[in-house]
């Protein structure tokens, strides 16, 4: 633990605010059994309630060919868990007036002006139409604006004859942006939920706005404010040996290093603000005594330690669902379209709307989000709870148990 940290990181008792340290302890269990079933090599878990820390463990390994352990302040890739973050900064601006929800984003980038639609003829044809509207801020913080990740995938590139080549060099954000604007929407602005490249505009906007770098940005007004010492888009030298190597895993192979085209120990060219893009844009890399600082602020409606990062009624705004009922369910996986059923999306992250639905103990209320290397958070703001776990592993696999054997921890 960094020398100088405050109170909030002290371990207390987990009685001491309302949980059972046996039952807690169920999240040993379940992370070893997660290990064993390939889910993933190793990885942290942090529980929170009260302001203080009452779980924080870690379990398997980081690096399996020099059979190195996982340890506590182990740094992830957290993918789009660098979503919530941006959305948090974008709403700091918001709060300086720089923008209304409304706002179109040609404002900020001319090029989104006159965007065109993908509009399917059959299953075999599609042509290409004008937008009914611009695309708004407000699109892009709860994923209606059309840049869907599923559009650029290589069957309708090629179908609309364009250029695959343009994902796969690096670029600066500002070029990428530039690229999308060029490509069409997966539908009209407002029409759908389609989870996408849309906080990765909203990172340019703030570059826009702010006339520093992302990463300067997120750095002055987030990171330093709130104690976050290893979060960055990269990891610097001195902690390289702290990084978790990156997994797959299948039955006849069993883990395998995946070699991404990602070199975190590296500045990069492009800081993605959704959490990385194709083989080039860096998301962020945390660790879990970071981001529950991140999330503890949240929590306690935008400010931690004194440093206040947003008003209590935008944290309120943001953490309250925005989609209407014709935009439920959420669809990330066309293979899992139950994940969030019982869900709404609120300006940074999933909103659970009914517990019952989503066929999972929680409180209505609850929000968070996960990355695809199998990282989750969730902050309860009526338990005044926090959880999360960090591992690496992909594709994404929930650990829909995490939620389960938290909550069962809960003794007042």
């Amino acid at each position: 633990m960094e020398k100088g940290m405050r109170e909030y990181m002290m371990k207390v008792s987990p009685e001491s605010v309302g949980l059972s340290s046996t039952r807690l302890h169920r999240i040993d269990k379940l992370m070893q059994c997660c290990i064993d079933k390939g889910i993933c090599a190793g990885g942290v878990a942090m529980v929170a309630r009260k302001n203080k820390i009452v779980y924080h463990e870690s379990f398997g390994l980081m690096d399996i060919k020099r059979g190195k352990p996982v340890q506590k302040d182990t740094i992830f890739r957290i993918c789009s868990m660098t979503k919530p973050i941006i959305c948090v900064a974008i709403m700091m601006l918001y709060e300086e007036g720089y923008f209304q929800m409304d706002t179109p984003v040609s404002r900020f980038v001319p090029e989104f002006k006159n965007m065109k639609v993908i509009k399917q003829i059959n299953d075999k044809d599609f042509r290409l139409v004008n937008i009914d509207r611009e695309i708004t801020i407000h699109d892009l913080l709860v994923h209606t604006s059309g840049l869907s990740y599923d559009i650029h995938t290589e069957e309708l590139t090629y179908r609309l004859n364009l250029s695959k080549e343009k994902f796969e060099k690096e670029h600066s954000i500002g070029e990428f942006i530039k690229i999308l604007t060029t490509l069409p929407l997966a539908h009209q602005p407002g029409e759908k939920w389609s989870y996408g490249y849309s906080t990765d505009v909203l990172g340019y906007i703030i570059e826009v706005i702010s006339q520093k770098s992302l990463r300067d940005f997120l750095k002055q007004q987030i990171f330093d404010p709130l104690g976050m010492v290893d979060t960055d888009f990269f990891v610097r030298e001195d902690k390289h040996d702290r990084l978790s190597e990156l997994y797959t895993f299948s039955e006849e192979h069993g883990f395998v290093l995946v070699e991404s085209g990602v070199d975190y120990r590296k500045k990069p060219l492009f800081c993605s603000g959704g959490g990385g893009v194709c083989d080039f844009g860096s998301g962020l890399v945390s660790t879990a005594e970071d981001y529950i600082r991140f999330a503890q602020m949240l929590l306690n409606k935008g400010e931690l330690d004194g440093n206040r990062i947003l008003g209590r009624k935008t944290v309120e705004f943001m953490t309250m669902n925005h989609l209407s009922s014709n935009l439920l369910p959420m669809i990330t996986d066309k293979s899992r379209p139950y994940d969030y059923e019982g869900y709404g999306y609120g300006l940074g992250w999933k909103v659970l709307l009914s517990s019952a639905q989503a066929g999972i103990i929680g409180t209505n209320g609850m929000y968070g989000w996960g990355g695809n290397a199998r990282t989750e958070f969730f902050i309860d703001p009526k338990e005044e709870l926090i959880a999360l776990y960090m591992t690496q592993c992909i594709p994404y696999q929930q650990i829909k148990e995490f939620q389960t054997v938290v909550y069962q921890a809960l003794i007042d």
